[in-house]
C-alpha cells in the first residue's frame, strides 16, 4: 500500500463513507423492523379483540336460541295461569256479594229466634277469620297477581322478539311498540339508578326488523343509564316525526361527552368504560343496524349537559 498521505486520506474517507452508509442502512432496517413489529402487535391485538367478539357473538347467538326456547316453554303455563286468574277475578264480585248477603241475613235474625245460636256461631267464625278483610283483600291480591303475570307475559314476548333479531326481513313496525317492548326488557337494568320517562307521539309506521331495532334501543338506553349519576339519573325516550323520517330520541342528564369522544363514538372497540366493562361494539353495531334500515344516528352532547341520541328512520 502507498505511503502517500493523500492516498491514505482518500482511502480513510472511502472507508468512513462505507461505514456511514452501512450504519444508515442498518438504522433504516432497524426502523422498518420496529414498525413491522408495531404493526404485528397492533394486528395481534385486533385479532384478539375479533376473537373475543366472535366468542361473544357465539354466546349471544346461543343465548338467543336459549331465550327463544325458554320463552316458548314459559309461554304456555303463563297463558293458562293468566286465564285462571282472569276467571277468579270475575268470580270475586259474586263471592263478595254473597258475603254481604250472609252478613245482612245474620243481622236480621232476632235474639230470641231458634236460629240465634246458629247465627252466633256463624258470626264468631266470620269474626275469627276476619272475613271482611279477606273479602276486601282478595280483589287487591288478584289484581296485583294479574299485573305480575301480565308483566311476565310481556317479558316473554319481548324475549321471543329479541331472539328473532337474526331475521333480516323488513316489516311495517310501530316504533312506539318497539320502545315499550325494549323498556319492558331493559327496565331492570336501567331503573336501578334512573328515572325513565316516555313521550311517545302519534307516528307513522316504519319498515324494519323488530328484534334488531330493539337491540339498538337497548344499547342506547343502557348506555344512558350508565352515564347518569346514581339515584339522580333521568332518561327520556321520545318519538316524533321530522320530514320524511320517524325519530326516536334517548336523552339523559348524565355527564355528557366532549367533541373528541363524540368523533370516536361509532368506531369499533372504542369505549370510555373501564377495562372489562365494555367491548366498544354496542354503538358501532347499532350504527350498522340503523344504516341497514336506511336511517342514521345523530348525537348531541356537551360535558356536564347530558347526551341525546337520535335515531332517524324513513317512514314506511
Amino acid at each position: 500500500m502507498s505511503d502517500d498521505p493523500a492516498v491514505l486520506r482518500r482511502a480513510l474517507d472511502r472507508e468512513r463513507k462505507r461505514r456511514a452508509h452501512a450504519e444508515h442502512l442498518l438504522e433504516d432496517k432497524s426502523r422498518e423492523l420496529f414498525e413491522s413489529y408495531a404493526e404485528l402487535e397492533k394486528a395481534h391485538e385486533a385479532l384478539k379483540c375479533n376473537q373475543k367478539q366472535l366468542v361473544r357473538s357465539e354466546k349471544l347467538a346461543s343465548l338467543g336460541t336459549l331465550s327463544a326456547g325458554m320463552a316458548h316453554e314459559i309461554n304456555n303455563p303463563i297463558g293458562f295461569v293468566l286465564s285462571n286468574l282472569n276467571s277468579l277475578n270475575e268470580y270475586v264480585p259474586a263471592i263478595r256479594h254473597l258475603h254481604g248477603e250472609i252478613v245482612d241475613l245474620l243481622n236480621k235474625v232476632p235474639d230470641g229466634s231458634p236460629l240465634a245460636q246458629d247465627r252466633q256461631r256463624l258470626q264468631t267464625y266470620l269474626d275469627d277469620e276476619d272475613m271482611d278483610f279477606i273479602m276486601e283483600d282478595t280483589g287487591d291480591l288478584l289484581r296485583e297477581s294479574l299485573q305480575g303475570v301480565t308483566r311476565v307475559r310481556d317479558i316473554v314476548a319481548g324475549l321471543k322478539t329479541f331472539a328473532r333479531q337474526g331475521d333480516r326481513t323488513l316489516t311495517e313496525l310501530d316504533l312506539n311498540h318497539v320502545v315499550n317492548e325494549t323498556l319492558t326488557l331493559a327496565r331492570r337494568q336501567i331503573e336501578s339508578n334512573s328515572e325513565v320517562m316516555t313521550e311517545l307521539a302519534e307516528i307513522p309506521p316504519v319498515m324494519g326488523t323488530e328484534g334488531r331495532l330493539m337491540q339498538v334501543l337497548t344499547n342506547l338506553v343502557v348506555n344512558a343509564s350508565q352515564a347518569v349519576c346514581p339515584k339522580e339519573g333521568r332518561i327520556v325516550v321520545r318519538t316524533h316525526t321530522a320530514g320524511d323520517d320517524v325519530v326516536v330520541e334517548v336523552q339523559d342528564n348524565g355527564h355528557g361527552m366532549s367533541e373528541e369522544v363524540q368523533a370516536k363514538l361509532f368506531t369499533p372497540f372504542f369505549t370510555t368504560k373501564g377495562v372489562g366493562k365494555g367491548t366498544g361494539l354496542g354503538l358501532s353495531i347499532s350504527f350498522g343496524i340503523v344504516e341497514e334500515h336506511g336511517g342514521r344516528i345523530e348525537v348531541k352532547s356537551a360535558p356536564g349537559e347530558g347526551t341525546t341520541f337520535s335515531v332517524f328512520l324513513p317512514k314506511a
